[in-house]
């Protein structure tokens, strides 16, 4: 069984409200980013509520709202001016929300072959996780940088715009 939460994006135009399942089933479908029916597609709701309102339609499920503590927005706007070089570093606390919202996503979208994979790319977010990045060495830097680099590419294709029916709804109200 999954538990459904909004999670808060900045990222320019693409700002506003995912949802995100926390999944506990240990041969569940996993933590993930609601993917519309089409299965390529994130619907960026533009509040709380109408997030709410989509997921009890689509799944008949509600929406658990998060602690005032524990809601923090994801700044992914910050994370590609600095893949860019149009910005610092993130702080290493920024940097392991993003690797991690970005596994949700590629896992929401069927998309995790696509994502740096392997025993090197696993032991650099470990090492992110545990230490930050001040402990990296060799080749840690770029592993993290490719992998985000290439998430927030997907990010950026598939984030669209969630509007009330009645309203041009580009996303279709099924999700998967």
């Amino acid at each position: 069984m999954c538990t459904w939460y909004p999670y808060e994006i900045e990222d320019g135009e693409r700002s506003g409200i995912v949802l995100w399942a926390g999944c506990a089933e240990p041969r569940g479908p996993g933590d993930r980013v609601c993917a519309a029916a089409d299965g390529r597609t994130i619907p960026v709701f533009p509040d709380t509520g109408s997030a709410g309102r989509w997921l009890e339609s689509a799944l008949g499920a509600p929406l658990e709202v998060l602690s005032e503590e524990d809601d923090h927005p994801l700044d992914l706007e910050e994370i590609t001016e600095w893949l860019d070089g149009r910005g610092d570093e993130p702080g290493d606390g920024d940097l392991v929300d993003g690797w991690n919202f970005i596994d949700d996503l590629v896992r929401g979208l069927g998309r995790t072959a696509e994502l740096p994979a392997g025993e090197a790319v696993d032991d650099t977010y470990l090492l992110l996780f545990d230490e930050g990045t001040e402990a990296f060495g060799g080749d840690d830097h770029d592993r993290m940088r490719r992998t985000l680099r290439t998430g927030t590419a997907m990010w950026r294709e598939a984030a669209v715009p969630w509007t009330e029916p009645g309203g041009g709804a580009p996303v279709s109200r099924t999700a998967r």
